[in-house]
């Protein structure tokens, strides 16, 4: 049976701190929130009472912040058309984006999550011309896709992001012409029940062209690659 034909299977967007980012929050309502991060500790001043409640879940690990504001906008949604406090927290959260990791689910496992690695990483996927979901992504120069044996996982020094891949289906995202796929995970790519949804594939291909990791034939005038 094909994923796409799995009904209790719902697409999800997720946000969380990495790993290695800590929260001290204020004592009250308003007061300092003090991010401990890998390149030293960073003070919130004064966050809004939505800021200080999405800081404390994506503490705890990765969440939709619909679970926060109802109408938080997804990457195809133009937070134009959002409540005004869908669009405040979103533009607090652009503030702390390299301390964020972003992660696509199938179901109530994740498909891939982009991770920052430096101060100056910047992540801001849109969505792709349609179509999109029905290509597979090109690896840019000099981007690796590493097989650990534990993990699998894109590369680049041209990047300021890990993409973290963390189910056979994510391969499916991605052009193999280049040969850089292992003939395990190649041949298993190419099994009819791990195709992905087409709108899911969107997403994906989506968030490596905006990890810098990728682009998609066709596309790149209209959607260049950072």
């Amino acid at each position: 049976m094909r994923i796409d034909r799995l009904a209790p299977l719902e697409f999800h967007e997720t946000w969380s701190l990495r790993e290695d980012t800590t929260v001290e929050a204020g004592r009250g309502a308003g007061d300092a929130v003090v991010l401990g991060t890998h390149w030293g500790d960073l003070v919130v001043p004064g966050p809004s009472p939505l800021l200080a409640e999405a800081l404390r879940r994506m503490s705890l690990g990765s969440v939709s912040l619909r679970n926060v504001v109802p109408d938080f906008p997804g990457y195809d949604t133009e937070p134009e058309g959002c409540s005004a406090a869908a669009r405040s927290l979103l533009g607090d959260l652009t503030v702390l984006q390299h301390l964020l990791d972003r992660t696509l689910s199938l179901g109530a496992m994740p498909l891939l999550t982009v991770v920052p690695l430096s101060p100056e990483a910047r992540f801001s996927p849109r969505a792709l011309p349609p179509g999109a979901g029905r290509r597979r992504a090109r690896l840019l120069p000099a981007t690796r896709l590493v097989h650990t044996g534990r993990e699998l996982h894109l590369e680049s020094p041209r990047s300021r992001h890990r993409v973290e891949l963390h189910r056979p289906e994510a391969v499916c995202l991605i052009d193999g012409r280049a040969g850089l796929v292992p003939p395990d995970l190649r041949a298993a790519a190419r099994l009819p029940q791990l195709a992905l949804p087409e709108h899911v594939a969107a997403a994906g291909v989506a968030y490596l062209v905006a990890a810098g990791m990728a682009s998609v034939s066709d596309f790149d005038d209209e959607y260049p690659s950072t």
